[in-house]
C-alpha cells in the first residue's frame, strides 16, 4: 500500500504540475502560465532547463532574467518547455507512475483503488 501511494502521489504530483503550466480547462484562476509567472521550478521545468536543446536553452535564459514573467512571456515559455520536451517528458512519467502504482495491486481485491489510479491521469494529458 506504501508504494502505491508514493507512485500515485507522484502521478498526481506530475499531473498538477502540467495544469499549473499548461492550464486547467474551465477553470480561470489556472490559466497558461500560472506557475511560470511565479517561477516555480515544477518538474517539467527542470526537465526544460537540463535539455540541451536549442529551446531549452532559449527557456533557460527566459526563466534565469530578472524580468517579470507576464502573461504573455509565460505563455512563451510554456511553448519552449514543451518544445524542449519538459510536457511530454511529464505526461509520460505520470502515466509510468500511474501504471506502477496499479501494478502495486496487481491480484489484490482492491477494484477500487485500480479505479482511483486510473482516474488520477488524464488520458489527454
Amino acid at each position: 500500500m506504501d508504494r502505491f501511494g508514493r507512485e500515485l502521489g507522484l502521478a498526481c504530483q506530475l499531473c498538477e504540475d502540467l495544469r499549473g503550466i499548461w492550464g486547467e480547462p474551465g477553470n480561470p484562476s489556472r490559466p497558461i502560465g500560472h506557475d511560470l509567472m511565479r517561477r516555480k521550478h515544477s518538474l517539467p521545468v527542470v526537465a526544460a532547463l537540463e535539455s540541451p536543446t536549442p529551446a531549452g536553452r532559449e527557456f533557460a535564459a527566459l526563466y534565469a532574467s530578472a524580468d517579470a514573467l507576464d502573461r504573455e512571456a509565460a505563455v512563451r515559455a510554456a511553448d519552449l518547455i514543451a518544445r524542449a520536451g519538459g510536457k511530454d517528458w511529464a505526461q509520460a512519467e505520470s502515466r509510468r507512475h500511474q501504471r506502477a502504482a496499479a501494478d502495486m495491486l496487481a491480484g489484490q481485491p482492491a477494484a477500487d483503488l485500480l479505479a482511483l489510479a486510473e482516474c488520477v491521469v488524464p488520458r489527454d494529458r
